[in-house]
């Protein structure tokens, strides 16, 4: 099952970073740019024009309110620096080994993969700030176009780990037959955007649902220079 749920986070990649797009030249000898999704334009834009709309941003999601808080894991022993200056991650090399990030997904910055089950997790930074809570509809809104099955929205709430305040999301999703909840943080600032992502299978999250969370409670968000 490993390799599968490997495979399958690309489905994951948000749309407005999945698009790639190839130069051409028309009859007439302009150069244009066509996009995978079937859109054009003369000029190269990093984000593909938007062909759907976005109404999904604007659902409302009940969310908990800021309640309690979070630190890493004490017997971590090893520290990366996102290339933001974003955040900092602790995490644990006993449990955790860190794996080629492309293997989950071509837009992480890092990743990680348990020692001792199948669960995964990677970080997802970018330049852009995009607010907590629609990095996560656009989270779901993602995977639900490309699995084609809903994802349900399991618990969303503001929660602070290691001392900032960070947007929570669990969404369950049956990808391919196999049941997976993602358990992930969100954070914006005008730095950019985070995206802590980690996902294992529904039975193993419903037996410890604390067995994601020890390993993005690593998120550390750094202090504004």
């Amino acid at each position: 099952m490993s390799y599968k749920i490997i495979f399958l986070l690309v489905l994951f990649t948000p749309f407005h970073k999945a698009y790639s797009q190839v130069k051409a030249v028309t009859e007439k000898g302009d150069t244009i740019f066509v996009y995978d999704n079937g859109t054009w334009s003369f000029d190269e834009e990093e984000i593909a024009p938007t062909i759907e709309g976005l109404d999904y941003l604007d659902a409302e999601i009940k969310i908990d309110t800021l309640e309690g808080s979070r630190i890493f894991d004490p017997e971590c022993d090893k520290e990366i620096e996102s290339e933001l200056g974003i955040l900092k991650f602790k995490y644990n090399s006993k449990k955790y080994k860190r794996v080629p990030p492309a293997t989950l997904n071509p837009e992480a910055e890092f990743a990680f993969q348990s020692k001792g089950n199948d669960s995964w997790c990677l970080i997802i930074t970018e330049p852009t700030e995009i607010p907590a809570d629609k990095l996560f509809k656009i989270a779901k809104h993602t995977m639900e176009m490309r699995t084609g099955s809903e994802a349900e929205i399991v618990l969303a709430e503001l929660i602070k780990v290691n001392g900032v305040d960070v947007f929570r999301g669990v969404l369950s999703c049956s990808i391919s037959g196999i049941d997976l909840v993602f358990d992930s943080y969100y954070y914006a600032d005008d730095r950019g955007s985070v995206q802590a992502i980690s996902y294992c299978s529904k039975n193993a999250w419903q037996a410890d649902n604390k067995l994601l969370l020890n390993l993005i409670n690593g998120l550390q968000i750094q202090k504004e220079k």
